[in-house]
């Protein structure tokens, strides 16, 4: 993939999130304490984020920095969970593991595709 088009995935990424959790480019630009226009560039695909920026993004919108680097063949949403499961003690774990499987009991559907 050449930078430009690793650019503009990110900012489509961003924009996404952004604006699936409500959140304005001013917001977004606050939390991680870069200038609004930073924000526009990105999402247009103009400018590439620094690594310290990317973690601040999928930290402020509560998404793994995978999420931001894929263009949607794999499922988002379980690298989202193991996002917000990193830093849970083994305890908590176990407890969230217990969870899981009666919610997967209850409404999981096996993906033909696995």
């Amino acid at each position: 993939m050449r930078k430009s088009e690793l650019m503009e995935l990110i900012g489509k990424n961003v924009r996404h999130y952004r604006t699936e959790r409500k959140m304005t480019q001013d917001e977004l630009s606050n939390i991680i304490g870069k200038n609004p226009s930073a924000i526009t560039r990105v999402e247009s695909g103009q400018r590439m984020m620094s690594l310290r920026t990317l973690y601040a993004v999928a930290d402020a919108l509560n998404i793994s920095c995978d999420a931001l680097l894929r263009d949607g063949d794999y499922p988002i949403e379980l690298e989202n969970i193991i996002h917000m499961l990193s830093g849970q003690s083994e305890s908590s774990l176990q407890r969230i593991s217990k969870v899981l499987v009666t919610l997967i009991e209850q409404y999981g559907e096996k993906d033909d595709k696995s």
